[in-house]
């Protein structure tokens, strides 16, 4: 791999990547468990795995569950054997990613700044190490993107690679349910810039087939025959054929049919708050408070996310007239997605996304970005300048120790712990809990043998209890009920309180 990369630029991207994910590696290894991971552990890993391919959850996520399924019978149930799926998501990913990025941008120094400017980003990093499809779906849908990029301008398409872009464009959807619709929009490029292609054969390419038939033979009519009777399918075929058989043997195995319109509950009712929940991730996710503080203010979740619909339009709209590849097959796929998206909300009340469940328009609006400044150089001062802003702020952001959407649970293996001990003086301790924090609590209480602390379960929070263990939404309890704090989780800000005596 090392030979291949030629260039400084090429270099320091990979390694780059390469760092990343060795981060990655240690947070999966090192950062407490949190509660989606911890219900899927309850719904699919602690019980028969018979509940993989008869219960429906959103939780569910096919591909992703069934490789955590083996890689916790393989290593038991520690975070990172839970979390070895999303750490071959990460790989897939940021290989993926580097190999888009070269063909599309070249080998200069547009190739780092791009992988920096996506790969940087906290929100797609917590989904590289958390155990949920979204990471593997992710990394499976930029290898789609990756291989069949190539093979769209390629005067003819080489069959093995269109193949596995279809498989993993299929495969994307098995892991998480939302990637579904980034690939329909992408099996529609591929459809029409096949047949295009098929229609539109210049002159001079027909013209340098003739004279290679000629030169592998003094009988160039039976060449032609024979290359007419050995004509290979189109790239569409090649690519939904495979993407086809992957839907079927989905269909029959996952508990789809179990499916009802109210297990579809993670999203919005909100256009502005679906917007906003996605930009805060990358950019009100952690750093110093002062810098929260800015952030939250000037609403820098919305202002950016408004931007990048903007950028995406553009460039939508700029590919589709030029022509142009590269601005196709990154800008139209999020704006597919859109307008499926409001299709399925006005036709079906579909809700709208809510941060992880639009997690692939923002590799999407930042790659558009940066190719727009390859295409237009009256915005390329701009849209260099937005990156490399972007990148400053993914800096300030870097906090491998919490995820940005179960930020309270970033210290629930230490509470738990310190439960169990308060536990040996009471044995009979009485603990409620703010329901977020019941998954990953009773995840460790079975895991770690935590045999002194009884089963949590969802209770009002209310006088009458030993213990209580809130997250910061819940702080205002401590004063409400008259506790006093024994311990703050230094990360995520959930603290356990005891009854001021």
């Amino acid at each position: 791999m090392i030979s291949k990369l030629k260039t400084p630029a090429e270099r320091t991207a990979a390694a780059l990547l390469a760092a990343l994910w060795l981060v990655c590696a240690w947070r999966a290894a090192t950062q407490s468990i949190v509660h989606d991971e911890a219900l899927t552990y309850q719904f699919y890993l602690a019980g028969p795995a018979s509940e993989i391919f008869n219960h429906f959850d959103a939780n569910h996520h096919f591909l992703n569950t069934l490789l955590m399924r083996l890689s916790t019978a393989l290593a038991g149930f520690s975070p990172l054997a839970m979390r070895v799926p999303a750490l071959i998501g990460a790989a897939l990913f940021f290989g993926a990613l580097f190999r888009f990025c070269r063909w599309a941008l070249g080998s200069g120094w547009l190739l780092p700044i791009a992988v920096a400017a996506v790969s940087l980003n906290p929100f797609i990093l917590d989904f590289m190490v958390a155990a949920r499809g979204y990471g593997l779906a992710l990394g499976l849908w930029m290898w789609a993107l990756a291989l069949i990029a190539p093979q769209l301008e390629a005067p003819v398409h080489d069959r093995k690679s269109v193949a596995i872009a279809g498989a993993c464009a299929a495969l994307s959807v098995t892991a998480n349910l939302v990637f579904a619709l980034p690939v329909l929009t992408l099996a529609g490029i591929v459809v029409w810039q096949s047949l295009r292609r098929a229609r539109t054969v210049p002159e001079t390419l027909q013209k340098t087939l003739q004279k290679t038939l000629q030169k592998t033979s003094g009988k160039p009519a039976r060449n032609e025959r024979r290359a007419r009777e050995r004509k290979t399918p189109p790239v569409w075929l090649d690519f939904l054929a495979p993407a086809a058989a992957i839907a079927v043997v989905f269909l029959l195995v996952a508990p789809l049919e179990r499916a009802a319109g109210e297990d579809f509950y993670a999203g919005t009712s909100s256009v502005l708050e679906s917007l906003e929940s996605l930009g805060a991730g990358s950019l009100v996710h952690s750093g110093p408070q002062g810098y929260q503080s800015f952030m939250s203010r000037g609403r820098a979740g919305l202002v950016s996310a408004v931007l990048a619909v903007a950028c995406v339009a553009w460039g939508a709209i700029a590919g589709l007239r030029s022509r142009n590849l590269r601005l196709i097959l990154t800008a139209i796929p999020a704006c597919g997605s859109a307008l499926l998206i409001l299709a399925l909300h006005f036709g079906l009340n579909m809700p709208y996304p809510l941060d992880r469940t639009g997690i692939y328009f923002i590799p999407a609006a930042t790659l558009t970005l940066i190719v727009l400044a390859t295409i237009d150089r009256r915005v390329f001062s701009a849209a260099l300048t937005a990156a490399i802003v972007m990148i400053g702020c993914y800096a300030i952001e870097f906090n491998p120790r919490l995820f940005y959407v179960w930020s309270y649970d970033a210290d629930t293996d230490r509470i738990a712990e310190r439960l169990a001990e308060m536990a040996t003086t009471k044995p009979a301790l009485n603990v409620v809990t703010s329901w977020q924090l019941e998954p990953a609590l009773n995840f460790y209480r079975e895991t770690r043998h935590l045999d002194r602390l009884s089963p949590f379960t969802r209770r009002a929070i209310a006088p009458g209890f030993d213990v209580y263990v809130l997250t910061p939404q819940d702080g205002a309890l401590v004063h409400d009920l008259n506790l006093t704090i024994v311990y703050t989780g230094p990360a995520s800000k959930t603290v356990i309180a005891t009854v001021l005596k």
